[in-house]
């Protein structure tokens, strides 16, 4: 066992370098949090010796300010321009003794879901202002493999994150070759309709906060949060009784088909409700039902997504402190109309697609359950061969 301040320097001290010399430049942005780090923006010395955090290459940066850590951020710094680079004064820098741990091992550690959890709890500070102090890494006791099995391990996740990004870039491959299609279809000059035209019911969410509840898991309130790049983001889902359930589907109850619009913070995003749940609307949300003689569902989805309806609510937002569109507004949502038959056959490909995205999401919750119960092993491993 050892202090993880006893075997890497913690926000080492900056080096004096030359004002004219290149270095790379990454703020908190070009971090992800799969540990991809961007560095394309170059600065001289002299343009980021002051107010920002300075390290070099095989330096871990770890993003210590809520909700940035929480996320994952951090990475390994490597490739920088004459080895050196500056960045957000919200990185932890750690500068690992290479004779003792590896740069890829110490990354892997502190991208490690148990360890953030443990920095959360021992954050300081209030709101939107929490940081892992640097006295708890200091002081954060680890189990230290030797080099060769530090390489294995390292080895081992950085072939499982090879993997998970292939699957993530499939992912996005299959949903621009669904965009393109729908661009193709949109360039033919079809005649232009309006939202109120094609839907038989355009409904705002009721305007109270759902009561929810935590153990009958049956009727969903789709809130913004749960509205996530088209598709439905279950991990987040809040539930509610069933008179609450029906209490707040007097006006309107949902049906498979409907789409549910977020209107408000994030807007613009949408998805498609599916068969079998019983859904209502949380906060912030509105809902458009197709009439299916007009329009199909996956392409008013496919259009209430567009850049073109976007930038529509936008300019109905012009003035407005909080981002939100409003009912009146959304009904006047203007796109081209193709025939049945084309829209058909976009639906078509929209389902073929669908098809091929959930065996990959499949195979990819596999691989990150994988890493994750790997990681478990490699990191609370009592003795290391």
């Amino acid at each position: 066992m050892a202090r993880l301040g006893d075997v890497c320097i913690i926000n080492p001290k900056n080096e004096s370098l030359a004002d004219d010399l290149p270095i790379s430049f990454i703020p908190m942005q070009k971090v992800s949090e799969q540990g991809d780090i961007d560095i394309s923006d170059i600065r001289t010395y002299k343009e980021v010796k002051k107010g920002f955090t300075l390290f070099q290459n095989g330096d871990v940066l770890f993003a210590k300010i809520t909700p940035c850590m929480e996320n994952g951020k951090g990475a390994v710094a490597d490739a920088l321009m004459n080895g050196k680079g500056a960045g957000s004064t919200e990185f932890h820098v750690l500068r690992p003794n290479l004779s003792i741990i590896t740069s890829e091992w110490l990354y892997f550690l502190t991208s490690w879901g148990q360890f953030r959890n443990t920095c959360k709890k021992h954050m300081t500070g209030s709101g939107g202002q929490k940081r892992v102090p640097k006295s708890f890494l200091e002081n954060y006791e680890i189990k230290i493999p030797s080099i060769e099995t530090q390489n294995h391990i390292t080895n081992v996740l950085q072939q499982l994150n090879f993997l998970i990004s292939l699957r993530k870039q499939q992912l996005a491959k299959l949903d621009e070759l669904v965009k393109a299609r729908f661009v193709e279809i949109c360039e033919k000059n079809f005649p232009m309709t309006t939202a109120d035209k094609v839907c038989s019911l355009i409904v705002d969410c009721p305007h109270s906060t759902p009561k929810y509840i935590g153990d009958e898991l049956v009727f969903p309130a789709i809130r913004t949060s749960e509205i996530k790049n088209g598709e439905i983001e279950w991990s987040s889902m809040r539930y509610v009784s069933r008179s609450e359930y029906m209490e707040r589907t007097k006006r309107l109850m949902p049906e498979s088909g409907d789409i549910v619009y977020a209107r408000e913070g994030t807007y613009g995003d949408c998805v498609i409700l599916p068969e079998g749940i019983n859904f209502c609307l949380g906060q912030r949300t509105m809902l458009f039902r197709p009439d299916r003689n007009i329009c199909t569902s996956n392409y008013l989805h496919q259009v209430l997504r567009s850049d073109a309806v976007r930038r529509q609510a936008e300019e109905s937002n012009a003035g407005s402190t909080v981002p939100h569109v409003n009912l009146t507004d959304a009904k006047k949502f203007a796109f081209p109309l193709p025939p049945m038959y084309i829209q058909k056959q976009f639906s078509e490909i929209v389902c073929q697609v669908d098809r091929l995205k959930f065996t990959i999401h499949q195979n990819l919750e596999k691989l990150e359950i994988l890493k994750k119960s790997l990681m478990q092993k490699f990191f609370m491993e009592e003795n290391y061969d």
